[in-house]
């Protein structure tokens, strides 16, 4: 669980999370973003959800602390996710697999 982070009100915020598994000569990694415009005084709680072969990744966006949330449904996920540096790349959701072959 991450620490609480202030955002403003009324402006889209736009949110992205990775997921990396280290198996032996393969790492895989997933990422997802997702956009929702937060409501002044309202607490939201974002849940990563990685299937366990780690080949799509979702994020939930709930109303509330994490014991009392609700969903909501105005989170926008586009088609590529969003890197540090502000570029949409990648197939949102869906997980990026590295090989490493040993000589």
């Amino acid at each position: 669980m991450s620490e609480a982070v202030d955002i403003q009100a009324g402006k889209p915020a736009t949110l992205t999370a990775q997921y990396i598994d280290a198996r032996f000569a393969q790492n895989r990694s997933c990422y997802v973003t997702g956009t929702f415009t937060p409501l002044k005084d309202e607490t939201y709680t974002v849940v990563l959800a990685v299937n366990p072969d780690v080949t799509e990744c979702r994020m939930g966006l709930f109303n509330g602390s994490p014991a009392e949330a609700n969903r909501v449904d105005a989170l926008h996920l586009p088609s590529a996710y969003c890197t540090v540096d502000g570029k949409f790349e990648g197939r949102n959701g869906k997980s990026l697999w590295m090989n490493w072959i040993f000589y």
